[in-house]
């Protein structure tokens, strides 16, 4: 098999001992704000993690405003109800339509994987819920992918559009 030069393609290829092949995808799932205020800052915390080795481009005070807006991202408030989980689904769903729309684009393999990390989840949640919600977005739109892998609270489920399993807990 050969890679198209000017086709994406997933993060890992594999071949196993029957030449069969498998493109895996790899992302995270975390809410945009979050996203956005961590990239944001993501070449500020190296300069604070080695700040006393650094060239004291950073004062306490600069220190002090980064860390402000990003506690600030994180800490959104009390939930009630469902809330949280709607906001996970939400962004989980989020993920996978953004990765369904790129994979059209992707070199194709025999076997197509996504695996999505979700970053937010957290005791106690209705992780029920959050899975039967998938679950039914999920089978409900052409995911192009063979399965999605979902790694939330140290547990992995697998959907592929028909089924959930529960493969594992970590």
């Amino acid at each position: 098999m050969y890679l198209e030069k000017d086709r994406e393609c997933p993060d890992f290829h594999l071949i196993d001992k029957e030449y069969n092949t498998y493109g895996i995808e790899i992302t995270q799932s975390m809410n945009e704000n979050i996203q956005r205020t961590l990239s944001m800052y993501k070449n500020e915390f190296i300069y604070i993690n080695n700040f006393h080795n650094s060239d004291k481009k950073y004062t306490s005070n600069k220190i002090t405003k980064i860390y402000k807006d990003v506690n600030n991202t994180f800490n959104t408030g009390y939930y009630s109800g469902l809330e949280f989980e709607d906001t996970i689904i939400k962004d989980i769903k989020n993920t996978i339509t953004k990765k369904v729309g790129k994979f059209k684009n992707y070199t194709k393999f025999d076997n197509n994987f996504l695996l999505i990390q979700d970053e937010q989840a957290m005791e106690p949640i209705n992780l029920k819920y959050i899975v039967k919600s998938l679950n039914s977005f999920i089978v409900n739109i052409d995911i192009g992918f063979d399965n999605i892998f979902l790694i939330i609270m140290n547990r992995i489920y697998s959907f592929n559009g028909k089924t959930i399993l529960l493969l594992n807990t970590i």
